[in-house]
């Protein structure tokens, strides 16, 4: 009875065992303005990259990428340190870019906004983040 229960208890406890920590996610959405495309960015924790791009002259585009587990947390890093999301944007402009990103990686949550900013991404953290974003799209949805 004891090597059953030993047994049960082994295989119950295996897979806790193997479960793997959440990757984390994020969203990003930016608009540029009233006439500018509307972009939404997600990256989900199983690193499935998708982006929506609306343009007010023509339907939805939608791509969608699988990333490798490095492409993952590479983008997820970067978005976590992008503390300078509002870089620049002392200023509001009537028809500037808003932003929004929001998601969480290593145990931390981020949410970042800016609105009606005249130049996005200006800070060199979140440029990058928004680089690295755009090297796994093509030229047709790169986030701006």
């Amino acid at each position: 009875m004891r090597t059953f229960a030993f047994l049960l208890i082994s295989v119950l406890a295996f897979p806790a065992c193997n479960a793997q920590p959440s990757n984390g996610a994020l969203e990003l959405r930016v608009s540029g303005g009233f006439l500018g495309p509307e972009f939404v960015v997600t990256v989900s924790e199983s690193g499935n990259l998708s982006v929506s791009r609306t343009d007010h002259k023509a339907a939805t585009q939608f791509v969608e990428k699988q990333l490798s587990a490095s492409d993952q947390q590479q983008i997820l890093l970067l978005a976590n340190q992008s503390d300078d999301f509002g870089a620049g944007c002392n200023q509001s402009v009537p028809d500037g870019t808003t932003a929004n990103l929001r998601g969480h990686y290593a145990g931390r949550d981020f949410d970042r906004h800016v609105s009606l900013c005249g130049v996005w991404p200006s800070g060199a953290r979140t440029a990058a983040l928004v680089s690295v974003i755009n090297s796994h799209l093509p030229v047709a949805m790169h986030v701006f």
